[in-house]
């Protein structure tokens, strides 16, 4: 019997994209506020970037048909608050912002930024474990290092900030959640 993924109304919207799923998860395991505030900031400043693109690009952006169970999840989650990102109100526009990209635009946002949020989510957690306040500027410096660069060198960035032992320590501790 064959399966029509697409079809199936059981699954998340961003689950068509398996890097959008990475993406929304990395976003989610996030604990601390200040860098919740700042992924969330972030993913609204590449949504507007990629819909520039897509708007570029003729006939790319047109209007995205949600369909019944979609429009039915939007309803039910602002009626109930039960998704993680209800009561922050920058995560919420920018999850909902994402959610009205076509699957290009989710395809090509989830792959430029996917590695520079897994290194923020090391260097949150790293902040959560030894009780540090995550300072804004240095997480400025692992995403200009990682969007602008690539990961190795904003690995090399967030190593710098926390130290080799402790960037060794969490990373893996991270990596194993």
């Amino acid at each position: 019997m064959q399966q029509n993924i697409g079809i199936n109304s059981d699954r998340r919207w961003y689950d068509k994209e398996p890097a959008c799923t990475k993406l929304v998860e990395q976003l989610k395991a996030l604990e601390h506020p200040r860098v919740r505030e700042f992924c969330g900031k972030l993913l609204l400043r590449f949504i507007d970037e990629v819909r520039q693109v897509l708007q570029n690009k003729k006939g790319e952006l047109s209007p995205v048909s949600l369909g019944l169970p979609a429009l039915q999840g939007l309803y039910k989650g602002k009626q109930n608050h039960h998704r993680w990102y209800d009561d922050d109100k920058i995560m919420q526009r920018a999850i909902s912002t994402l959610y009205s990209l076509p699957l290009a635009g989710l395809s090509s946002l989830s792959f430029k930024l996917s590695d520079t949020l897994g290194l923020i989510g090391v260097y949150d957690y790293v902040c959560i474990q030894i009780g540090q306040e995550p300072v804004i500027r240095e997480l400025f410096n692992i995403t200009k290092s990682g969007v602008e660069v690539g990961k190795d060198e904003a690995e090399r960035i967030l190593t710098e900030i926390v130290g080799p032992d402790l960037y060794e320590v969490f990373s893996r501790e991270f990596q194993e959640r």
